[in-house]
């Protein structure tokens, strides 16, 4: 009885890896067909499509459930702005919890927008508030258009008083710098030294913008920041255009790394304005440049 046992044991091994061998082999035939390959290709494929489409499918029907279907927080990747004529286009590139996604801001709250944009230079984190019905669209697409006054900074006090009505006396500080520069992250390294120093910075990426900012009360600024690439108006036009409306108000402007021949054409240009300080690089000594200057204009 006990051989018979272990003979059916050892008939059952042999068959187990005969099975085996034959599973192999067969697989072995198949991953060689091309068209075997193919279809499993397209197989796996097809599992993957069927497994994002059922993740956002069940994203959007469990977001209204926890009562945050209108609020996504969203972080800033580029933003882009440019203005042909009276059209603006505007779109900032964010990552969400929906993936990465454009937003065109769209709206002609004009003040909120330049104030937003400077929350930007600053901040990398905002709020898009989506209507409940639009809540699948804002997941699945990669483009949504959303409104101007529909994206806010995450804490509602910052925000509320730039809002319709309240956005009139925003930046009415006396102890301003303006800040102009097309780089956002070059934005928020001078925003920070400037606030350090104990100044109130007003950003802009558009020398349209600022000059129209500025326009508004040349007396509270104490000085410029500009870099050579800003977008709207020549950094030449932006200069001379405040200096005529303060005259003797410092500015710093940055030529760019290892752009000599910008820096030479700054230097000549603005070679009989003693009030105009043109560096090669922005933020090198930043600090030492600004109180140095500040220092010569009160003497």
């Amino acid at each position: 009885m006990l051989k018979r046992q272990k003979a059916l044991t050892c008939l059952g091994s042999c068959r187990a890896d005969a099975d085996a061998a034959f599973l192999y082999t067969v697989f072995q035939v198949l991953g060689k067909n091309r068209r075997y390959q193919n279809w499993m290709n397209n197989f796996t494929d097809g599992l993957y499509l069927m497994k994002k489409k059922a993740i956002i499918v069940l994203t959007a029907c469990l977001i209204p459930a926890v009562s945050i279907a209108r609020d996504f927080t969203v972080r800033v990747v580029h933003e882009n702005y440019r203005e042909e004529g009276e059209q603006i286009y505007h779109s900032v590139q964010v990552d969400s919890i929906a993936g990465n996604k454009i937003l065109v801001l769209k709206g002609n709250n004009d003040q909120y927008r330049n104030w937003f944009r400077e929350y930007m230079a600053s901040n990398n984190t905002f709020v898009a508030v989506v209507p409940d019905e639009d809540s699948f669209k804002f997941i699945s697409s990669k483009v949504y258009n959303i409104d101007i006054d529909s994206v806010h900074p995450l804490k509602k006090d910052q925000w509320e008083k730039f809002t319709p009505g309240g956005a009139t006396n925003a930046g009415m500080d006396e102890n301003q710098i303006l800040v102009v520069d097309g780089n956002m992250e070059r934005r928020r390294l001078v925003r920070q030294v400037v606030e350090q120093l104990g100044y109130a910075p007003r950003v802009f990426s558009s020398g349209k913008e600022a000059y129209d900012f500025f326009r508004l009360q040349p007396e509270q600024f104490h000085m410029i920041i500009t870099s050579n690439k800003i977008e709207g108006l020549k950094v030449d036009q932006l200069v001379e255009k405040c200096i005529r409306l303060s005259p003797g108000l410092p500015v710093m402007v940055g030529a760019g790394y290892n752009q000599r021949d910008t820096r030479q054409r700054l230097l000549e240009h603005f070679s009989g304005m003693e009030n105009v300080y043109v560096k090669p690089v922005i933020l090198d000594n930043l600090t030492k440049s600004i109180v140095r200057i500040l220092r010569k204009k009160k003497a």
